[in-house]
């Protein structure tokens, strides 16, 4: 895909959207070869972290994953992506973000239950992209956490 978009760029235009495509290309690569690297460890609770190192302490409330599921936490911006996903099977980068962040940062949910639930309903669902990035989200994986602020993201 790489020479594809060098083949685009100076055949018909290089881009903010052919380097975009480019940047994200990069990511995808980065979480397969971190999920090569890192094995069954993207899968654990703790996520490449040394036991208790993240600092978080996961909760399994099912009431309230249901509804981040259905799109009815009362979270507009939330709700709304979680509602798309279920009406097509997509979301877009920034709402798997911000989505991923509410559910194990603001609700302190187990993120793997994020992750499953969009392993069953993404339609270009990829594990080794999935489970980095949740991982990342949920601040278990590589770097640091990225928080979104939901009230901040919604203007």
């Amino acid at each position: 895909m790489y020479y594809d978009i060098l083949k685009f760029e100076q055949e018909v235009a290089k881009n903010e959207s052919s380097a975009h495509f480019y940047f994200e290309l990069r990511w995808r690569e980065f979480f397969r070869f971190y999920c090569e690297a890192h094995q069954t460890a993207v899968f654990w609770q703790q996520g490449i972290r040394p036991e208790g190192q993240n600092g978080f302490a996961w909760r399994s409330d099912q009431d309230l994953i249901t509804r981040w599921k259905e799109g009815t936490t009362g979270m507009p911006i939330v709700d709304a992506f979680m509602r798309e996903l279920k009406a097509t099977g997509f979301m877009s980068n920034r709402g798997r973000q911000i989505v991923a962040s509410y559910l194990a940062l603001d609700l302190q949910q187990d993120w793997r239950f994020g992750a499953h639930h969009f392993e069953e309903l993404l339609l270009d669902h990829d594990v080794h992209s999935n489970y980095g990035n949740w991982n990342a989200a949920a601040g278990v994986g590589p770097g640091r956490v990225n928080y979104f602020n939901v009230l901040r993201q919604s203007h």
